[in-house]
């Protein structure tokens, strides 16, 4: 039974804590690099139009990123000149 106690304290423990520790770091990469400004900016370079985000959900556990209010439009002098789509 000690020996349990000291495997439980000395390894297990440790090691959750490092796993506890990794998901909050790649959670934070995550919510960096989704951010509606760079996800718009990379759509509007492949597609060559206007586009517009509301707000990016997105959860390191429960799967894909959500991407709410997208609007999308040709590309015209106005969006050259970075005004807001309204």
């Amino acid at each position: 039974m000690k020996r349990i106690r000291r495997l439980l304290l000395w390894v297990i423990l440790p090691l959750v804590a490092l796993v506890a520790v990794a998901v909050v770091v790649v959670s934070s990469m995550i919510s960096s690099a989704l951010t509606p400004d760079s996800v718009a900016a990379r759509i509007e370079a492949e597609r060559n139009c206007r586009v517009q985000i509301g707000s990016i959900d997105h959860s390191l556990l429960g799967g894909e990123p959500v991407i709410r209010d997208l609007r999308t439009v040709a590309r015209d002098a106005h969006a050259d000149s970075g005004t807001p789509l309204a």
